[in-house]
């Protein structure tokens, strides 16, 4: 992600693509007068929200997050917290600050959409966003913000925890989230390490910027399953996140019952699990495989065909599980009805 911080005199939003990736990560050197962060966005994390990547601490071309892991990418310089659907960013979500401050600049105005099928201009890679100085040179970013929900200017005196937008879609996102970055004197701090140089695997409470209270809810989850749906067709990734097959009933007719699985963080020789079973208990469908490849974001599907006839009426249950190590990580349930 890029600042917006450029140009400030002139009124004018630009990238700062360059700065942003070459400035080094800052962390314990610089924790004088850091202030203490509060979760930015009101909502519960593995509940309606996930963190879908982290900073990436790694030096050079490596790939690592704070703690070992890979939920990150190149130059990814802050943290992503997502809302599951398109229907739960509709829904809305709050924005808040994470300390307290003073507000340096907004924007707004600029629309949801997927970057991936509408690329951005670089000078507007953030979307609707916000920027707050907290004092003694540091800052907060909040980006992709939803278009017409940002609820204070340049000049605010926020405090901790106020509103200051919706989770959104705007700028370079191709899922709604909120794209949080900390920064001191211009260079990215990771929230979870503060330490400088950047290493990964040191993480402690004690090097946390994060408040007690938020490093409760933010506990370290390597993978996670997103969402899970049924189609009667064989589903796409882009149709899935879309919300194509966000319905609930399908015909006593449908050619097929596929479940379908959104997930993040998946690793290569991960176990995946799917079930499908009918209205009376039994178990109609039932499939594990193991992961090839895998990455930060993972669609898998499995299902059974109708072999001529109708599905017998009434509730049908979905269930997906995601296996590392002989241990599940996280798994997600559906129901849908055959009428």
């Amino acid at each position: 992600m890029t600042s917006f911080n450029l140009l400030e005199r002139l009124g004018i939003f630009a990238a700062a693509a360059a700065l942003a990736l070459c400035a080094p990560l800052a962390g314990a050197q610089s924790r004088q007068g850091a202030p203490e962060l509060d979760l930015p966005v009101d909502c519960q994390i593995g509940g309606q929200c996930l963190i879908h990547k982290l900073v990436n601490v790694a030096r050079g071309k490596g790939i690592s997050d704070y703690s070992c892991g890979h939920l990150t990418m190149a130059d990814h310089d802050g943290i992503d917290f997502r809302v599951r659907t398109l229907a739960d960013m509709r829904a809305g979500v709050a924005v808040l600050a994470a300390a307290a401050g003073r507000v340096l600049r907004t924007r707004d105005g600029k629309a949801d959409r997927n970057a991936e099928e509408q690329p951005v201009p670089p000078s507007l890679m953030a979307g609707n966003a916000v920027i707050i100085d907290h004092g003694n040179g540091w800052e907060t970013q909040y980006s992709h913000l939803r278009m017409g929900s940002v609820k204070v200017r340049p000049g605010d005196r926020v405090k901790a925890g106020q509103v200051l937008g919706l989770v959104g879609m705007s700028g370079n996102a191709a899922f709604p989230h909120l794209h949080f970055e900390l920064r001191h004197n211009g260079a990215t701090v990771d929230p979870f390490s503060g330490l400088t140089p950047p290493v990964a695997c040191a993480a402690t409470s004690s090097s946390s910027l994060w408040s007690a209270s938020a490093r409760k809810m933010l506990a370290y989850r390597p993978a996670a399953v997103i969402s899970v749906g049924i189609a009667s067709e064989r589903p796409t990734a882009p149709d899935a996140r879309a919300g194509k097959y966000a319905f609930t009933t399908l015909a006593k007719d449908a050619p097929a019952l596929i479940l379908w699985a959104d997930a993040l963080g998946v690793a290569a020789g991960d176990e995946q699990r799917f079930a499908i079973r009918s209205p009376d208990g039994r178990v109609i469908h039932e499939r594990r495989s193991r992961v090839e490849g895998g990455g930060l974001a993972w669609f898998a599907f499995s299902g059974v065909p109708n072999k001529g006839g109708n599905w017998a009426p009434g509730r049908y249950a979905g269930r997906y599980e995601l296996w590392r190590d002989g241990k599940m990580i996280d798994a997600r349930d559906m129901e849908f009805a055959i009428r």
